[in-house]
């Protein structure tokens, strides 16, 4: 059952959404943290940096320096992305049973094949948005990541309906 905003303020209102992610899922959610940091900022400047050097370099140095300047070039445009999507094909087959997350008035309740657990929203950090993904955290080392495709209505009225019941629980 989705969430029907004309029912936000009864103790039934809640969200229910059912997914399974997928390679993209995890590619997004590590591309959307490697460049919301600082470290993507170092990524950007690096590529130009490399770029520059080829630039200005390029024809005066022999093919080792040619191949390292090259490398460097495609580390992070080309090679962490790879990177990043090999390590989502990977997490993507480790997690083969859907996942069910049950948004209520109380917290989130989680069922995966045969584990069920209960949290409440005193637990939980705030939401986060990631390409086309909504991170959930209900204790800032463990994330749910819900792709946009599986939430029923907007992601945003989800992300809301997590916030307001955050606020009510800080």
């Amino acid at each position: 059952m989705g969430h029907d905003p004309k029912r936000q303020n009864l103790k039934e209102a809640q969200w229910e959404i059912t997914y399974r992610n997928t390679p993209g899922d995890f590619f997004r959610f590590y591309l959307g943290n490697a460049y919301s940091q600082w470290t993507g900022i170092v990524n950007v400047i690096f590529t130009v940096s490399a770029a520059a050097l080829i630039f200005a370099r390029f024809n005066h140095t022999n093919l080792l320096g040619k191949i390292l300047m090259i490398f460097a070039l495609l580390v992070f445009p080309v090679i962490q992305p790879l990177a990043f999507y090999l390590r989502g094909v990977k997490q993507a087959a480790a997690i083969e049973p859907e996942t069910t997350l049950i948004f209520t008035e109380k917290g989130m309740h989680i069922r995966v094949k045969s584990h069920v657990q209960d949290l409440t929203w005193k637990q939980f950090q705030p939401p986060v948005r990631r390409l086309k993904l909504t991170v959930v955290s209900p204790d800032g080392i463990h994330a749910y990541l819900i792709p946009d495709r599986a939430v029923p209505g907007d992601p945003a009225e989800l992300v809301r309906f997590i916030q307001d019941h955050l606020q009510s629980y800080s």
